[in-house]
């Protein structure tokens, strides 16, 4: 209640919601900080940390934030449903925090032109649990194709024990994971598995969405998965354990990046995969060649192979 109260007294305030006013820092101490329930983050929310693993936020089994328009007011949280282009949550900063949560730690609806920077994402998975579909770290989704989770940059954060890294279904577009590391997940990127081509906010699925410098390591499935959605790139990113179930690439039983739609991209990504099979006698024979990278594309490893 502490934490909420906070965030309406800055950023909802009737007497400046929305005015330069109310674009302040709430700066959170080192600490562990409790909450009971979802905290909502109207636009222009701007949460800074001491740094990761020195203010912590322990959300136990609640989704640890929530974005919401600019029509809330303290204590009412207007739905995604009347969101427009002017209103949607935007310019949105966090920044330095540690998030535990058993369920997800950012739903980010309609949300654009955001940042989270310096964050370690925390759940409670293990490689090999049963999987739940809640335990996502962050879920995207968005009103329409016109108000959209888009433009949003994920700058060196942490994510690690949950179900699914990051997910979405919706036509969010151009966000950027860069310097970002991805372990002990299920699987890591999940776009457009679910999206129903048509229905609002699902014309065209996730695109143009970038995952640069970034590195996976012990997911149990694959690292990125797109069924729906077009000109989404992986570059310059490092693939440990992918797709081995837990195990070495002696179990491997699912390629690294799957690509179901067309115009998605591999460039210059490193697969240890690929040093694994090609070089280690160990892997030489019966063991099955999962490929790096599958689907309808064209991958450029940029390194030279005998």
């Amino acid at each position: 209640l502490a934490l909420q109260r906070a965030i309406d007294q800055l950023y909802l305030n009737a007497s400046n919601k929305g005015q330069a006013q109310a674009r302040v820092e709430l700066i959170l101490e080192p600490g562990e900080y409790l909450i009971s329930d979802t905290i909502y983050l109207p636009p222009f929310t701007t949460i800074r940390g001491a740094g990761a693993d020195k203010t912590i936020i322990n959300a136990g089994n609640h989704v640890a934030f929530e974005t919401v328009n600019e029509t809330s007011t303290p204590g009412v949280y207007a739905a995604d449903s009347v969101s427009t282009s002017l209103n949607q949550p935007r310019n949105i900063s966090i920044m330095g925090l540690t998030i535990n949560s058993t369920n997800t730690a950012f739903e980010l609806k309609s949300c654009k032109e955001s940042t989270f920077k310096d964050l370690i994402l925390s759940g409670s998975y293990s490689l090999g649990d049963p999987v739940s579909g809640t335990s996502d770290a962050i879920r995207m989704t968005c009103l329409s194709t016109s108000v959209s989770s888009n433009s949003n940059t994920f700058d060196n954060v942490v994510i690690k024990n949950f179900v699914t890294g990051v997910k979405s279904d919706n036509d969010i577009k151009d966000n950027i994971w860069k310097s970002c590391e991805f372990n002990n997940l299920w699987q890591g990127f999940s776009f457009g598995l679910q999206t129903i081509l048509g229905t609002s906010g699902m014309l065209t699925g996730p695109i143009n969405n970038n995952i640069v410098n970034s590195k996976f390591d012990n997911i149990y499935i694959h690292a990125i998965h797109i069924k729906t959605g077009t000109d989404n790139v992986s570059e310059n990113n490092k693939f440990y354990s992918v797709g081995n179930h837990g195990g070495s690439a002696m179990l491997s039983q699912q390629s690294i990046i799957k690509f179901e739609s067309i115009k998605n991209a591999s460039i210059n990504d490193w697969f240890q995969r690929s040093e694994d099979l090609g070089y280690n006698e160990t892997y030489k024979n019966w063991v099955a060649d999962w490929p790096e990278v599958e689907g309808p594309t064209i991958t450029d490893f940029e390194t030279t192979h005998e």
